[in-house]
């Protein structure tokens, strides 16, 4: 596999981290009350994220900041060392990728995950674009 094809997909990275700052920032900068985006379908609800997803390990952002590192390596390893992976497989590894690094600036520089979307037909998380 020639490293063209190892490339394939990465320019999702910078794309998806740049959607990913905006919509964190514009969450933060309207952190108001909940609203419906699509009934029964889709809200919006600021949340500050100490922990992983679902927020468990809530209250260890190191820790959980050390650990997102350490899979944003092994996924960038796996995709450059990695014998043949489908395109479709690469690209949304690319994107996993993007998230990791998206979530890990938030844990770094503030402490949380900022998390805005809220699926009103399972009540139990708030996500983000990451």
């Amino acid at each position: 596999m020639d490293i063209k094809s190892k490339f394939r997909g990465a320019w999702l990275v910078p794309v998806a981290l740049v959607l990913d700052r905006l919509a964190k920032a514009w969450a933060a900068k309207d952190a108001g009350g909940a609203r419906v985006l699509i009934p029964g379908i889709l809200g919006y609800r600021y949340a500050e994220n100490t922990g992983a997803a679902f927020s468990i390990f809530s209250g260890i952002t190191s820790i959980v900041a050390v650990l997102t590192a350490l899979l944003i390596v092994g996924v960038s390893l796996y995709l450059f060392l990695g014998k043949e992976i489908p395109v479709s497989a690469r690209y949304g590894l690319w994107l996993v990728v993007a998230g990791g690094l998206g979530n890990l600036y938030d844990r770094v520089f503030f402490g949380y995950v900022v998390d805005f979307f809220d699926f009103l037909f399972v009540r139990f998380a708030i996500f983000n674009v990451a």
